[in-house]
């Protein structure tokens, strides 16, 4: 069938599926190194382009100003695909999003996980996906 192809071959295919069925329908989500967005039916955006935008990272000088920034911004969600033995980008100040998902104080103070689930390619190449939600 069609949803077993693109399970088996669309690394972001599943987890659309789970945010298409699981989100509410007002959610934004911010996407940190997502490849493929057009499987999901809520509003999403690169978290790349943002910071290109918008500078938000040299804007908010701390991790609690970047984390009202985002509710300011109306942003729900947070999900990020971390693929093995890569590291995600880390262009740009300590305040940028890509940094901060490594700052266990960070995550503990502004998000809470929803949901992980893993991809693994025909070739054997990992992804993991984990989506949360922004806190407050």
């Amino acid at each position: 069938s069609k949803d077993s192809y693109l399970s088996r071959k669309s690394r972001s295919y599943g987890i659309s599926k789970y945010v298409n069925l699981n989100l509410p329908k007002d959610s934004k989500i911010m996407a940190v190194n997502v490849p493929h967005l057009f499987y999901f039916d809520r509003t999403i955006f690169r978290e790349e382009m943002i910071w290109i935008a918008s500078d938000y990272d040299k804007n908010n000088h701390s991790p609690e100003e970047v984390t009202s920034w985002l509710k300011e911004k109306d942003f729900t969600h947070v999900l990020v695909r971390k693929e093995d033995n890569k590291n995600l980008d880390y262009r740009g100040s300590v305040n940028r999003i890509t940094y901060l998902l490594s700052n266990d104080r960070f995550k503990a103070m502004a998000l809470n996980l929803c949901h992980s689930e893993k991809f693994a390619s025909e070739e054997g190449n990992e992804s993991t996906y984990s989506l949360y939600k922004i806190k407050g």
